[in-house]
């Protein structure tokens, strides 16, 4: 079993007004991130064609085909998510006026007959060249490349500093990237552990980004679903960073935007969202409990959140010695959607980004250089859970 690195040394402690969570070994004046019992706010998530009728019996009686034949349902449409052999958890009490995330099973319709409907050649058009994606435009920010790209060329990381340089924001391509979710060995509590979440050789020789995972599951804020296990259970209205079968990354909250664990690996709850419908969900006037309560009631300390954005990239902010409000107010921003309010503290909350060099062990780089733990922290398997970022195969 891996060990901390020395000088860290955790224990449990115990509030009575809080749940059971783990101290900072980082630091006594900062507590893990626990909220009181049921203080977190809950935010309520508020074919004519230009035919005649007479031609268009022409093409019927010619194609010799039911008039809807080649139609195909629009709500089919959706791409096909892929199939997973974990057990499908669905919520019990979806929203009513919102929509899953998860795309559709079902693919268009199919013709009724072997004989096409003859349609008129469609007019040629000039291709378009597609722009490469980038990180957002804050005025006055510079984002920085981090080295990793794509097949293309195209730079896939970036990095900037907002809020006078205290919040550190990590900006990646998650479509051109490969997630993966690392329970800690210790936290999650009662988590699954596969064989590979024991290899880091599996992970560090590709890597090049890494960021911390949640708080303690006794904290009560959220709930847990990992290689097919449903931990702790899934709670309505509260945001979640969702790791899919095939290393998709996504922020979600739980009957809004997602509402079946159909198709993901790791669905990691933590509070509610943090930005929602690209407005910040925090507040100056937030008690110092609402979004996880520090070691002596401080209103100030280090916290992370993931983002994202509306191209489906995200941003990963950490925020030395500030408040909620100010982590959701930089995310909000520079044109996050959703966001999830991940671990704080002194020295939980990490952000790193990696230069594979060769066969030896990548260079890793802070994001802020108040982050305390080393780059080095995930070449192994961590107490806490962590989420590694990948370059695809074979790049």
């Amino acid at each position: 079993m891996t060990q901390d690195s020395p000088g860290y040394v955790d224990s449990i402690h115990i509030d009575e007004n809080l749940s059971k969570r783990s101290v900072d070994p980082g630091s006594q004046d900062v507590h893990s991130c626990g909220v009181r019992h049921g203080e977190y706010k809950r935010h309520k998530i508020k074919w004519l064609m230009p035919l005649s009728t007479v031609a268009l019996a022409v093409l019927i009686a010619g194609c010799g085909t039911g008039a809807g034949s080649n139609t195909a349902s629009s709500a089919s449409l959706a791409g096909s998510n892929p199939s997973s052999s974990s057990t499908q958890i669905t919520s019990q009490q979806p929203s009513s006026t919102s929509m899953s995330s998860q795309p559709s099973n079902s693919g268009p319709s199919p013709a009724t007959s072997n004989k096409p409907t003859a349609l008129p050649s469609p007019t040629p058009t000039h291709s378009t060249a597609v722009p490469a994606v980038k990180p957002p435009h804050i005025p006055g920010v510079t984002w920085h490349h981090t080295g990793a790209k794509s097949a293309a060329g195209t730079q896939l990381i970036e990095v900037a500093r907002v809020h006078g340089g205290s919040i550190g924001l990590m900006w990646m391509d998650a479509p051109a990237l490969n997630f993966r979710y690392v329970p800690g060995y210790q936290y999650p509590e009662n988590s699954p552990q596969r064989a590979k979440d024991h290899k880091p050789s599996t992970w560090v020789h590709n890597m090049v980004a890494a960021i911390n995972g949640g708080f303690h599951l006794s904290d009560d804020v959220g709930g847990y679903f990992y290689d097919g296990q449903l931990v702790k259970r899934l709670r309505s209205g509260l945001a979640s960073v969702n790791i899919s079968t095939n290393g998709r990354v996504s922020v979600g909250v739980w009957d809004r935007t997602i509402a079946s664990t159909t198709g993901y690996e790791a669905i990691r709850q933590n509070l509610p969202p943090l930005v929602w419908h690209g407005r910040p969900q925090a507040y100056p006037s937030d008690s110092n409990s609402a979004w996880g309560q520090a070691n002596g009631g401080l209103a100030q300390a280090n916290r992370s959140a993931l983002g994202e954005l509306k191209d489906g990239t995200v941003i990963f902010a950490y925020g030395y010695n500030v408040q909620a409000y100010e982590l959701a107010d930089a995310l909000a921003n520079a044109g996050v959607k959703t966001a999830v309010m991940l671990d704080m503290n002194k020295s939980w909350p990490t952000g790193f980004y990696y230069e594979q060099r060769g066969s030896g062990l990548p260079a890793g780089h802070r994001i802020l250089p108040e982050i305390v733990r080393d780059p080095s922290t995930y070449f192994q398997q961590f107490k806490k859970d962590f989420f590694v970022v990948e370059l695809p195969a074979g790049q």
